[in-house]
């Protein structure tokens, strides 16, 4: 058997249906479990964000070179879980159909096994969006589509009752779901979450509309270094350094809430890359001299991953127990698998892996997300706390030990097939994680 993860594996055993398109019935529906019908469809359209490809007028559109026109567009998949499925094929039909729109780099429901979490939930349904990274071609700008073509998506699947958009979020490149919010692409009254799964970022592209003030920050937008002693600066720890303006995220937080004052507005902190804070740098920019303890962007409610500080009475902190979580979810998920062997891992992974990982979709990231959350009530396990979790595994995996594990995680593609990053960015599993592990949180309604 090959060692690595590819598409074509069914990775995720709680995912009862079909991972390949070719299996789905000509009308986007397949088998759940073998006895109930859901819809999992696929399809491109273009970028609403690229003002030469939107009909309408855009009030702050992306600025994008016009030879990348012909090739900006965004893949789409859509799963509609049984539930969902029934009620708005049935007389009269389910009207509105709520919607939760996530951007991310594309296909997550299958590579981050989503489409469980939505099926056990039977709330709406998922319609995820492709984007686009630094290192694809003509590089990264924003993506975005409009509620007209949410519409033209159900409607071609057959469905009467009108889409209506009640979640977004945004996954790594997915940040530019700002820029959703920020030209009105959806109506933004009926959302009742913004979440945000490792990709705090203040969003400085593309610059503040002429004529536009700049945003009223929060207390936590700004930096917690005031200002940098003789011989240091303070900048992000993607080295970037604060400004003002146009902070779109700010902006998209703000014109959120503003049209629905009961938004959630929650994110995920889980690695530097995804999240990074404000710190102060040596002033050659080669050395962090201190870390500060918050994301550059200040979030109501967030689940803070990083932190490594242990809590009262416990060996763990948050950032070593998601840790554990996460690494021996990918071990156990890849042992199943057949792409590695139960000894493969270190021993204390090992331990952890018999003592008993939890079943996915049944952890609480956090006492901040906790309360916020639907708990389904066909989860297949009892709900439990990540810290509470951890306190019963004993031993603290080392840094030698972590380092074994992740690698063991690359080697064989366990987080994503295709996904070859660097041995020197190791902590991807920790970005992915996020959205693999907590989206039984608040991605569904």
């Amino acid at each position: 058997m090959a060692d690595l993860r590819d598409w074509s594996m069914k990775f995720f055993p709680d995912e009862l249906m079909t991972v390949d398109y070719s299996a789905v019935e000509a009308d986007g529906t397949t088998d759940w479990n073998g006895n109930k019908k859901a819809l999992w469809d696929q399809g491109s359209t273009p970028n609403e964000l690229n003002p030469r490809l939107n009909s309408g007028t855009l009030h702050q559109p992306e600025v994008i070179d016009s030879k990348q026109d012909s090739s900006d567009k965004i893949n789409w998949t859509l799963f509609v879980p049984s539930a969902i499925l029934a009620k708005a094929k049935a007389s009269p039909p389910l009207d509105p159909i709520p919607v939760t729109l996530l951007l991310g780099r594309g296909n997550e429901e299958l590579g981050y096994g989503l489409r469980v979490y939505f099926e056990r939930a039977g709330t709406g349904a998922l319609l995820v969006l492709s984007g686009r990274e630094g290192g694809d071609p003509g590089g990264r700008w924003n993506v975005g589509i409009s509620q007209k073509t949410v519409e033209a998506i159900f409607g071609s699947m057959g469905f009467k009752g009108k889409p209506q958009v009640q979640v977004l979020a945004g996954y790594s490149t997915g940040y530019g779901v700002a820029q959703t919010i920020n030209n009105d692409l959806v109506p933004l009254a009926p959302v009742k979450r913004l979440v945000l799964f490792d990709c705090i970022y203040r969003t400085d592209k593309p610059a503040l509309p002429k004529g536009d003030s700049a945003p009223k920050l929060a207390t936590g937008d700004l930096p917690e270094f005031a200002s940098a002693p003789t011989g240091q600066v303070v900048l992000d720890e993607h080295k970037e350094a604060f400004v003002m303006q146009p902070f779109n995220m700010r902006r998209a937080i703000t014109r959120l809430t503003s049209a629905n004052s009961n938004c959630i507005v929650a994110a995920y902190s889980t690695t530097s890359g995804g999240s990074p804070r404000y710190c102060l740098w040596k002033s050659d920019r080669s050395k962090i001299l201190m870390l500060g303890t918050r994301p550059v962007v200040e979030v109501p409610k967030l689940s803070e991953l990083r932190d490594e500080k242990a809590v009262s009475g416990s060996a763990w902190s948050p950032y070593t127990a998601y840790d554990a979580l996460i690494l021996s979810r990918y071990l156990e998920l890849g042992t199943k698998a057949g792409l590695i062997s139960a000894t493969d891992p270190p021993k204390v992974y090992q331990n952890i892996i018999g003592k008993g990982v939890p079943a996915r979709g049944t952890v609480f990231s956090s006492a901040t997300i906790k309360p916020l959350v639907n708990v389904p009530a066909s989860l297949p396990s009892s709900a439990v706390d990540l810290m509470t979790w951890a306190k019963g595994l004993g031993t603290v995996p080392n840094g030698s030990e972590r380092t074994d594990a992740a690698k063991l995680v690359l080697k064989h593609q366990l987080v994503l097939p295709g996904w070859s990053y660097g041995v020197n960015d190791l902590t991807e599993y920790r970005h992915a994680g996020c959205l693999s592990e907590f989206g039984w949180e608040l991605l569904p309604l």
